[in-house]
């Protein structure tokens, strides 16, 4: 993604979702509630992290690459709540990457989040 010289609108919201900057606090919302997760992480480009540092990890260049302007990721959580339920990156990522255990054509990069215990898509 180029180099963006100011950040968009802080929050965004939803009737239900509100979509805000990423903070140091929510590494642990994150690891708990799907990083760490096997089912969630099975088919992203990234493994399950083993631990919360991982997840530390990961926040901190959120923030950082925030304060660049060069990517804006968003803590998604629901209205009322604080608590990440998910996180999506400003952009679409159209082709972004490739699986290479699915096919060698680029794929579109999807984020997902566990919330509740069956969906069906």
């Amino acid at each position: 993604m180029s180099n963006v010289s100011s950040p968009p609108d802080i929050t965004f919201k939803t009737p239900r979702l509100m979509l805000r900057p990423p903070n140091f606090e929510d590494a642990a919302g994150i690891f708990r509630n799907y990083a760490q997760d096997d089912d969630v992480t099975r088919f992203l480009v990234w493994q399950s992290h083993e631990t919360e540092r991982q997840t530390e990890a990961f926040v901190k260049y959120c923030i950082d690459r925030w304060a660049s302007g060069q990517e804006f990721t968003w803590t998604i959580t629901l209205v009322g709540s604080d608590e990440p339920i998910g996180m999506v990156r400003e952009g679409v990522l159209r082709r972004w990457i490739v699986h290479p255990n699915i096919s060698s054509e680029p794929r579109d990069s999807l984020v997902f989040a566990k919330v509740r215990p069956q969906m069906s898509f």
